[in-house]
């Protein structure tokens, strides 16, 4: 999450790449996603907040169990499969 005590206002660079000069990393796991102040769930899609150069995002996500089931059966079929070519 970016924190400043500063008012940030960020101008992209016509010369190169820049971002934001004074920031803070805070690192924060298992954030469930309605809880989350940099990403939303909406309408099955992920929306950014707020999202500033610089900012990373890791989304974890897991199938639902119907899904991985059928994902597991199609593994094991092709489990010993080889393509020629």
């Amino acid at each position: 999450m970016f924190r400043s005590e500063e008012p940030v206002t960020f101008t992209k660079s016509t010369n190169g790449i820049n971002g934001l000069k004074n920031y803070v990393c805070e690192f924060q796991k298992n954030i469930p996603i309605e809880k989350s102040n940099m990403v939303s769930w909406e309408n099955g899609a992920v929306h950014f907040l707020d999202f500033r150069p610089g900012y990373v995002v890791f989304l974890k996500a897991e199938p639902a169990a119907e899904t991985k089931k059928a994902l597991q059966k199609l593994d094991s079929l092709l489990e010993g499969v080889t393509i020629a070519g």
